[in-house]
């Protein structure tokens, strides 16, 4: 009997685990250096399938986006799988082009 709790708790760990993922979009068209980082939390659910929305204009404004990075961890997938993925919260990094240098 202990053996199969072991097993199916290293089985639902594992399983848990392969519901983290990380995502990394860079904009290779803009041409500008990486400044300034943003984060914040991305409130999702059912699954992601609503909300999750984050607004890239009040993080960097007119100056452009270089890199988004979005992170699921390991406590995110628990706090996804005890609400049966109503609610599904993920971490969100904006990285911001640096403003244009102009000479003088």
């Amino acid at each position: 009997m202990r053996q199969l709790a072991r097993t199916v708790g290293l089985f639902s760990i594992l399983m848990l685990s392969a519901c983290t993922h990380h995502v990394v979009i860079n904009f290779p068209t803009v041409q500008a250096a990486p400044a300034e980082t943003h984060s914040e939390w991305v409130n999702g659910f059912l699954w992601h399938l609503i909300g999750g929305e984050t607004n890239l204009t009040a993080a960097c404004g007119l100056r452009g986006v270089v890199r988004v990075d979005t992170k699921s961890s390991f406590g995110n997938a628990i706090l996804a799988f005890l609400t049966i993925g109503i609610y599904t919260p993920m971490h969100v990094k904006v990285t911001c082009a640096a403003p244009p240098a102009y000479p003088r």
